[in-house]
């Protein structure tokens, strides 16, 4: 699969496109989880239903 590019607009939200959401196996109220590994940033569903925002 090719790598997806989005845009960071100034409110520094983006969105996740539909091929990463079919993907991963996400819906509409379904939490992410932003994993760091090796200077890179995966996102995954999350295994608890939980939502943090710093």
């Amino acid at each position: 699969m090719n790598p997806i590019s989005v845009r960071l607009p100034s409110k520094n939200q983006i969105t996740v496109p539909k091929t990463v959401r079919n993907v991963i196996g996400v819906v509409e109220n379904d939490s992410l989880s932003f994993v760091f590994e090796d200077g890179r940033v995966y996102i995954e569903k999350s295994k608890i239903q939980t939502f943090t925002h710093r």
